[in-house]
């Protein structure tokens, strides 16, 4: 028996799976196939993977998919275990070899979910892992979901793939008729790739401690939905962190949505083409406000559209304070969508830039002419500009334009422009900071009549005679 199991363990090894996986999995092992399944994209392997979880269900354990193309035809569920005092939370691993594991769901709401007995005293599944599978709909035109991870506690789920599903994850939100909460915890969501689902890749409720890191969201109706406007909670998401991913060609729902957020970060993500828009934190009637949170280092390209329309800007925040946001990066005209309204105290923004509508990526392999051609998007030509937005436009500072507020400037000199290198704008104003009596006038500066380099100026005069 000794040797049998330090074969099986060499074995596992060579797959690339260890031995310190096997211990930590509670020392059980099972495959799929020991069980009957046969993963050879006809067969109804529903039973056979369900009779190798149960198999495990109570001491803990992985169930190993090796290579194939598993039919699932009733959903596999998951028992809830008791949360013992000696950390023993039976946890559950289920791992196939990578991108060859296929469960496909045919004719169920979701490939995998919770087994919840409404009159136990047990409410949760308490530690469950997904490594390395790949779930995806056996009929495309009947499109399934990916995991129900409602009622799940302390739960991984990474390196996989979700593809052309309804739902890639989900959760349920509110409350159960007992009034009990639904809100789940310590979840992680870490280095998968979404694709071409037809619904949220991933629309988690009321959350606690919710990770959703380095992950590839694509060519979605969507892209992550925490804590949904309108459920009328508040902090309907505690400690969310949203960090380097990538979500591009989301359609009609944003690339992230939430309300009510607490201690939330969205820090190194990567967003491109999201026809629906980009971050968008905005409560229904009745939802509590988001606070503490950090926006930073982010990188928007906007669709063409959505540059020329003048109002957008992927940053769509309401009922927010206490935030900081910085470092984020985008190539349309606005950071803040103009219709972002009811900001409290404690807004902090600063050093992000804004206005290029030059591709980020357009200095890769340019030529010298597209060099120059990208350096003319620049504002100021790359000299320090410091810009913020309230509710009512744009505020800033530009190094050659001076102070500005909606796009009209304000500075100083001793005559006006005769050259310049930016695009002077009608009302622009030059205040004179030399001003002498002349002729019995005294000129208080110059404002611009047409746009141009440097436009057309006129002086601004009164007269020098106290009388008149």
């Amino acid at each position: 028996m000794k040797s049998k199991n330090i074969i099986r363990k060499v074995i596992l090894f060579l797959i690339g799976i260890s031995a310190s996986t096997i211990l930590t999995a509670g020392s059980n092992f099972v495959n799929v196939k020991e069980f009957g399944a046969k993963g050879d994209g006809k067969t109804d392997d529903s039973n056979s993977i369900q009779s190798a979880i149960d198999s495990i269900q109570t001491s803990g354990g992985t169930v190993f998919f090796p290579e194939g193309r598993y039919t699932i035809k009733k959903t596999i569920l998951i028992n809830g275990q008791p949360t013992t005092k000696n950390e023993d939370y039976g946890w559950i691993t289920l791992r196939g070899t990578g991108g060859g594991s296929f469960l496909l769901g045919d004719g169920v709401d979701y490939i995998i979910a919770a087994r919840r007995n409404p009159n136990s005293e047990v409410s949760y599944i308490n530690g469950l892992r997904v490594k390395e599978l790949s779930f995806s709909s056996f009929d495309t035109k009947m499109r399934c979901g990916g995991i129900n991870v409602s009622y799940m506690l302390r739960w991984y789920i990474q390196d996989c793939n979700f593809l052309i599903l309804k739902k890639g994850i989900y959760s349920d939100g509110g409350r159960d008729a007992n009034g009990k909460s639904k809100s789940i915890w310590i979840c992680r969501i870490l280095n998968n790739i979404f694709s071409r689902n037809a619904d949220w890749p991933i629309e988690i409720g009321r959350c606690f401690d919710l990770v959703i890191a380095n992950n590839v969201i694509e060519h979605s109706n969507g892209g992550i939905c925490a804590g949904k406007p309108g459920d009328k909670y508040d902090a309907a998401a505690n400690t969310i962190r949203i960090e380097n991913n990538v979500i591009e060609g989301a359609q009609q729902n944003p690339a992230i949505l939430g309300s009510c957020w607490i201690g939330g970060r969205i820090v190194g993500n990567y967003f491109e083409g999201n026809h629906g828009g980009d971050i968008m934190l905005t409560p229904g009637e009745n939802d509590g406000w988001t606070r503490g949170m950090v926006i930073a280092s982010n990188t928007f390209q906007p669709t063409e559209k959505q540059r020329k329309d003048g109002i957008y800007g992927p940053l769509y925040l309401q009922k927010i304070r206490d935030a900081v946001v910085y470092g984020n990066v985008t190539t349309g005209v606005n950071l803040f969508h103009k219709e972002s309204a009811q900001w409290g105290s404690g807004m902090n923004i600063y050093s992000n830039t804004t206005n290029n509508p030059a591709s980020v990526g357009t200095l890769e392999g340019a030529t010298d002419k597209e060099r120059v051609e990208y350096l003319k998007n620049l504002p100021g030509y790359g000299t320090p500009r410091f810009s913020m937005y309230d509710i009512a436009g744009e505020v800033g500072l530009d190094a050659q334009r001076g102070f500005t507020y909606n796009g009209k400037s304000i500075r100083f000199g001793t005559s006006a422009p005769q050259a310049t290198p930016v695009e002077n704008k009608k009302g622009d104003i030059v205040f004179n900071q030399a001003p002498e009596c002349k002729d019995g006038k005294i000129t208080l500066g110059w404002i611009c009549l047409e746009n141009g380099k440097p436009g057309k100026w006129t002086p601004i005069m009164i007269s020098a005679n106290k009388d008149k």
